[in-house]
C-alpha cells in the first residue's frame, strides 16, 4: 500500500510538473506575440473612417484612399528592435533605408526619423502576429483640394470638404 502512495505520488507531481511547464511556454508565447519586437511586412489596406461633406465624396475618397495609401506603403518592411531603434525599408526602392527609434506604448506608435521634429504617430494595434496602423489623410485632401487637383479623382465637388480620411495598413509578422 505505501508503495502504491509513493508511485501516485510522484506521478502526482510529474503530472504537476508538466502542467506547470505547459502553461509557462504558453505566457512566453503570448508575449512575444504582443511584442512589436521583429520584422514585420506589408500585408494590405483597408478603408476606416470616412467623413466628407457628402456620401457620394465618401465613396469616392474611400476608393482613392485605400488606392493611394496602398501605393505608399506597398514593399514596406519595418524592423522594431529591443533597443527601440527602428529600420524601414521600402522593397520598391533598393536604396530608400531609414533608420529611428520608436516608442509603442497604449496602442500609440511613433516613429522618429533623425531629429525630434521628423517624426510619424500612428494609432497601432498587434493581434495573431499582424502589426496594424491607423493613418490619416486628410492633409493629402486639402493638398488636392489647394492644387485643383480632385477632378483627378472624380470629385468635381467645388465645396468639398473632408474631415477624416483614415486608413488602416497591415503587416504581417516575418
Amino acid at each position: 500500500m505505501k508503495e502504491r502512495l509513493k508511485v501516485l505520488s510522484v506521478m502526482s507531481m510529474v503530472l504537476f510538473l508538466s502542467l506547470t511547464v505547459v502553461s509557462c511556454s504558453n505566457d512566453d508565447e503570448e508575449k512575444e506575440n504582443n511584442s512589436i519586437v521583429g520584422t514585420w511586412k506589408f500585408k494590405s489596406v483597408a478603408a476606416g473612417e470616412i467623413k466628407t461633406n457628402s456620401t457620394t465624396n465618401d465613396e469616392k475618397v474611400k476608393i482613392n484612399v485605400t488606392s493611394k495609401a496602398a501605393s505608399d506603403f506597398s514593399g514596406f518592411i519595418y524592423v522594431f528592435r529591443e533597443d527601440k531603434t527602428v529600420t524601414l525599408t521600402d522593397a520598391k526602392y533598393t536604396d530608400d533605408i531609414s533608420n529611428g527609434t520608436y516608442t509603442f506604448k497604449d496602442g500609440v506608435l511613433k516613429l522618429t526619423w533623425g531629429s525630434e521634429d521628423d517624426y510619424d504617430i500612428y494609432n497601432a494595434t498587434l493581434s495573431d502576429n499582424i502589426l496594424t496602423i491607423e493613418d490619416d489623410y486628410v492633409n493629402y485632401y486639402d493638398w488636392l483640394k489647394q492644387a485643383d487637383q480632385l477632378s483627378e479623382i472624380g470629385i468635381d465637388d467645388s465645396d468639398f470638404q473632408i474631415t477624416k480620411a483614415a486608413v488602416k495598413i497591415s503587416f504581417n509578422r516575418q
